[in-house]
């Protein structure tokens, strides 16, 4: 399932086994990668087994399939200490729009704990499109009627009520048949006598047809 939109990604806390230090607590941030977009929490002082985030990450999702995420202990000597790491499938996230839940942390392939993540997911605007509001698009308006076979609504498109045609318009002299209009032979579709005002005139003068 293919998506497009963007995606805001909130680390709130984690539980974690171990955080890395032997003395002291760790200084822990969570790095969140999406394609080849990259960002990172502020650092938790000391938050060490229990750290906490109030940051929103966002995204530009464009058919990612998975979200990568690492908690790292900030190292002032180095580019910091991983001390886990976990991924999210995206294509929950797409279908659900909002997620507020746990996901499992993995230290040198072992289980270390659980990072709670929001992440919400707005479409793009081709995902958007539903369907058509304009009148005349879709469904019928109000006031549609059926007409005789092969006559189209006044606006021209739209879809026929259940088991009608493209029946005849709501709109005067516009594929309403004249007083001349006959039924055909054995049910077969009618015929158009000698239509009043011209081709299809409202009957009105200034309409189309002799004046």
């Amino acid at each position: 399932m293919a998506a497009t939109g963007t995606l805001v990604v909130r680390p709130l806390t984690a539980a974690l086994s171990n955080d890395g230090e032997l003395f002291g607590k760790a200084d822990p941030y969570v790095v969140v990668q999406v394609g080849n977009q990259k960002q990172q929490t502020q650092v938790h002082k000391d938050g060490g087994k229990n750290p906490r985030w109030n940051d929103s990450l966002q995204f530009s999702l464009n058919n990612d399939q998975v979200m990568v995420f690492w908690i790292m202990d900030r190292d002032h000597m180095s580019a910091g200490d991983c001390i886990g790491e976990g991924q999210v499938n995206l294509m929950d996230i797409v279908q659900r729009r909002s997620v507020n839940q746990s996901y499992p942390v993995l230290r040198k392939g072992k289980p270390n704990g659980t990072i709670n993540l929001a992440v919400d997911f707005t479409p793009g605007p081709a995902q958007q499109w539903g369907a058509p509001t304009q009148p005349g698009w879709g469904q019928p308006n109000q006031g549609w009627q059926q007409g005789p076979q092969g006559h189209m609504n006044h606006m021209g498109v739209g879809a026929p009520q259940q088991g009608g045609n493209w029946g005849a318009p709501v709109q005067p002299g516009w594929g309403q048949p004249n007083q001349g209009w006959q039924q055909g032979p054995q049910g077969g579709q009618g015929q158009y006598g000698h239509p009043q005002g011209g081709f299809g005139g409202p009957g009105q003068q200034g309409g189309f047809g002799h004046r």
